[in-house]
């Protein structure tokens, strides 16, 4: 059986010229694809790149997190300490005052006026050495000589009292106003020299052991 053939329905068409028409769409095929390969294969790369940057972002911001926190509880543990050193009047407190000078139990209230000074360091190791905890009544002219004495005494656990600031009695006591001057001078001063701002020893030993009405 033989295999029909119509030889007119390819009249006029020309070999080479259909080669080169099929050879141009071969080629504009494999154009595209290489162009739609290449787009794609860009957007996994860059797809790759910005999901590990944002890993590492996410690390960075995640560290930053942590050490904030772990900053904001040291802060919060340093306030809680500042706060613990700092005399406050509780009721025991005031309990406490009321029989301060009487009660089975004797007592010896071992207390320094004038200070801080240059024997202020050996008295302290004497004290450390025998465990024994103290009253510093200190002069706010004298803080301000020996900062870092009254920072120690400070972080030993003693207690800070106020003496005013000059001890010079025709100055403390013109006025009963300039009494409370010397005396909010010294809180501050010794509040600068231990780092607590908030400090205020509420306990305050007339200079001289005078009073003005």
């Amino acid at each position: 059986m033989g295999i029909f053939f119509d030889r007119d329905q390819y009249r006029g068409y020309n070999i080479y010229s259909m080669k080169k028409y099929v050879d141009k769409k071969r080629i504009m095929f494999n154009v595209i694809v290489t162009i739609l390969t290449s787009i794609t294969l860009c957007l996994v790369i860059y797809y790759v790149i910005d999901t590990k940057l944002r890993v590492e972002k996410l690390k960075e911001y995640t560290t930053q997190i942590i050490d904030c926190k772990d900053e904001l509880e040291r802060k919060k543990k340093e306030e809680e300490e500042k706060k613990a050193k700092i005399p406050q009047l509780t009721e025991q407190g005031k309990e406490n005052l009321k029989n301060i000078y009487k009660g089975e139990v004797k007592r010896a209230f071992l207390t320094f006026d004038d200070g801080p000074s240059k024997n202020t360091k050996a008295i302290l190791d004497i004290l450390k050495e025998n465990n024994i905890k103290a009253t510093f009544f200190v002069l706010g002219h004298q803080v301000e000589v020996f900062p870092e004495t009254t920072r120690r005494i400070y972080d030993e656990g003693h207690y800070i009292a106020n003496h005013g600031y000059s001890h010079i009695y025709s100055s403390i006591y013109q006025t009963s106003q300039q009494v409370l001057v010397e005396y909010n001078q010294c809180n501050q001063i010794v509040a600068d020299a231990i780092g607590v701002p908030e400090y205020n020893s509420r306990l305050f030993r007339f200079p001289g052991g005078l009073t003005r009405r």
